[in-house]
């Protein structure tokens, strides 16, 4: 992943309904270049022993569980940030 310049994703089914959508991402210089988020996601779930099949949608908590992160979740925290906007 450290050499990688791009990265295509499958989503098998996508908030809207759509099934099986596969997408492709460059790297950029932007900190929220999306090669650079699965980067983080992935060295994430490594550092805490995830198997290889876990979702990147799994987080784990310093408590030791696994919360599995919906649409809801980032939906709630975007109106949230965006009230101190």
């Amino acid at each position: 992943m450290a050499t990688a310049t791009k990265v295509h994703m499958n989503f098998t089914t996508q908030t809207n309904g759509e099934k099986d959508e596969a997408i492709s991402h460059g790297d950029t210089a932007d900190v929220l270049s999306p090669l650079k988020a699965l980067r983080r996601r992935i060295k994430h779930l490594r550092d805490k022993g995830a198997h290889r099949s876990t979702p990147l949608h799994a987080v784990f908590l310093p408590n030791g569980s696994v919360l599995h992160i919906t649409a809801g979740h980032l939906t709630n925290a975007l109106r949230h940030s965006c009230k101190f906007i």
